[in-house]
């Protein structure tokens, strides 16, 4: 093996090591209840805030639309629409064009939530980082371009969690 591809494959399997640890870490640590929860799990609880960050960056959805893009069941979405809109976050409706299909769309109380959830995460974050020297800040700075480069390469149409199938905005 090359330099190079031995490089790869360590750096492949830090990625990968690294990635989830670190999506665990932080939902860990960083998953509130959703407004109105009583006593529902850690995975429910991630699944409810997917469902709102999909309709907060996009307009409404079809529970198959939902299920897809979440890479889940229907029966699995279903429990996750029931549960936010028992709490006023969603509303479900009949598309006007075919009543078969329920579209889920985001309600007022769903958006200052959700809105309320990214600003905490973003606080979060910012402790987290505040522990580190500044060594550490500078060279996380300067992986950046790397990693959306490798985003961009995962994800050509450059979508994150949430957004609709547009080009992002820069």
């Amino acid at each position: 093996m090359s330099h190079r591809q031995d490089d790869i494959d360590l750096i492949s399997q830090e990625l990968i090591d690294l990635g989830r640890h670190l999506f665990r870490a932080v939902t860990r640590r960083d998953i509130p209840a959703i407004p109105g929860e009583e006593h529902e799990g850690h995975r429910q609880r991630n699944g409810q805030w997917r469902v709102l960050a999909i309709l907060h960056h996009g307009e409404s959805q079809t529970m198959n639309d939902l299920a897809s893009r979440m890479d889940v069941s229907p029966p699995t979405v279903t429990g996750i629409i029931r549960g936010l809109v028992e709490r006023g976050l969603v509303e479900r409706n009949h598309d006007p064009t075919d009543w078969r299909v329920v579209r889920v769309t985001l309600t007022e109380a769903g958006r200052v939530a959700f809105a309320e959830h990214k600003r905490d995460r973003r606080e979060m974050m910012m402790r987290v980082l505040a522990e580190l020297d500044d060594d550490a800040i500078r060279r996380l700075a300067d992986a950046i371009p790397a990693f959306r480069a490798l985003e961009h390469v995962l994800d050509p149409a450059g979508r994150r969690e949430g957004e609709p199938a547009v080009a992002r905005h820069a």
